[in-house]
């Protein structure tokens, strides 16, 4: 083989392998800036309820947790860096590279065709370190958040409340099934908040209750519907013990959810695709008894009108007022998809003493930039979660009135 034949084959390799690396990483690079933008609407979709008065400042000791954590961020920052560049040269060295230069010296034959072997190994490596650095990323940064809520969100929680602890791990499936409001056949539970409030037993958890559908098409994996995603409370309250149970479910929860039929025997059920709710198990009341947007569902109408006192119809009023609203289209200024608006809605289920509230929450708690980019000094992650506990910490001792009005 001719030594310009040489030159010219190494120089097609090289040009295709970092043309075919170029646009991977430029790809890679996009995904990311694809999420962080999502995640940033989810905040930003959560910003009304956070905006509390914060009478309850943060101590100074929290400041040296921060920075401790800050120079650990940045350290696991810098172990992946470059990660994506390094782990594709390696791959496409061993999965090409390597058999190319041993062709190349072992043959006299022209490798014209190695380039295309050269470049085809070069999109394999590609695929194989772009998937190497997320799980990579993905493992770093679990022990980094895990770290993060051992050594931060505990101790803000005590502070803001010492009768309260953090567990970095989930619910039972039977406690989220007992509310019966959402149908959902997967339960995906996290970050639980354990202890008492105001002497009310108290669990609080950021919950997703979703189901995965399979599709019948042989070119598609189906799709995930979600029934719920946000904060799911249980509290015990006293004075209050229903033998049925009693559904609130805000109106524009039922206006927006699809009715379907279901026959059973001679008769017809209608229900809503999203909630457990039956439209036979409405109870209709006189509307000036109430100020807030809701409806009750219970089979009982005697357990209704023992619960509907003007106390307990009160606290309602004032919970559904201040937590029900209608954000802003994430389409905002795009024709047909602009007034697809995000409602946020808060669902009650109270059965005997126990009460579950459950409320929308497009945010995920107690968590860092999810590629650890920004720095927690800077981005005041105390003060969001000190801000996110406060709220928890509000809603329950609103919620907890109805023990109050109801002795």
């Amino acid at each position: 083989m001719e030594t310009g034949e040489i030159i010219g084959i190494i120089a097609g390799v090289v040009i295709g392998t970092s043309i075919i690396g170029y646009m991977s990483y430029t790809m890679f690079k996009v995904l990311v800036g694809v999420f962080k933008k999502v995640q940033k609407n989810q905040a930003d979709s959560s910003d009304q309820f956070t905006k509390i008065d914060q009478a309850q400042p943060l101590p100074n000791e929290l400041d040296d947790v921060v920075q401790r954590l800050e120079v650990e961020r940045i350290r696991v920052k810098a172990k992946t860096k470059g990660l994506f560049k390094r782990a594709f040269l390696r791959a496409w060295f061993v999965i090409a590279g390597i058999p190319v230069i041993l062709v190349l010296i072992l043959s006299d034959e022209k490798l014209i065709p190695s380039i295309g072997f050269s470049v085809m190994g070069a999109a394999l490596s590609a695929i194989g370190a772009g998937i190497y650095t997320l799980v990579k990323k993905g493992n770093n940064r679990t022990d980094f958040v895990s770290k993060l809520k051992k050594e931060l969100v505990s101790k803000i929680v005590t502070i803001v409340n010492p009768e309260l602890s953090f567990f970095d791990e989930g619910i039972d499936r039977e406690e989220f099934i007992r509310a019966d409001m959402f149908g959902g056949r997967t339960i995906e539970s996290q970050d639980t908040i354990k202890g008492n409030i105001d002497g009310h037993p108290i669990t609080i958890t950021e919950l997703t209750n979703v189901t995965h559908r399979k599709s019948t098409a042989s070119n598609s994996n189906g799709s995930t519907y979600t029934y719920f995603n946000g904060i799911f409370v249980h509290l015990k309250l006293t004075g209050i013990n229903l033998a049925s149970i009693l559904k609130i479910v805000p109106v524009i929860a039922v206006d927006n959810n699809q009715i379907l039929m279901s026959r059973s025997g001679a008769s017809t059920r209608r229900y809503f695709n999203r909630l457990k709710v039956d439209m036979e198990d409405k109870i209709a009341l006189d509307p000036s008894s109430k100020k807030g947007n809701y409806e009750f569902f219970c089979k009982s109408p005697e357990v209704v009108q023992s619960f509907i006192k003007p106390g307990n119809l009160k606290v309602l009023d004032f919970i559904f007022e201040k937590y029900e609203s209608e954000k802003k289209s994430l389409f905002e200024g795009i024709p047909f998809l602009q007034n697809l608006k995000q409602r946020s809605g808060i669902y009650i289920s109270i059965i005997e003493d126990d009460f579950y509230l459950m409320l929308d929450w497009n945010k995920d708690m107690f968590e860092p930039d999810a590629f650890l980019n920004r720095n927690l000094v800077e981005s005041g992650i105390a003060k969001n979660i000190h801000s996110d506990i406060l709220f928890i910490n509000q809603i329950v001792k609103e919620v907890g009135l109805l023990s109050k009005v109801s002795m």
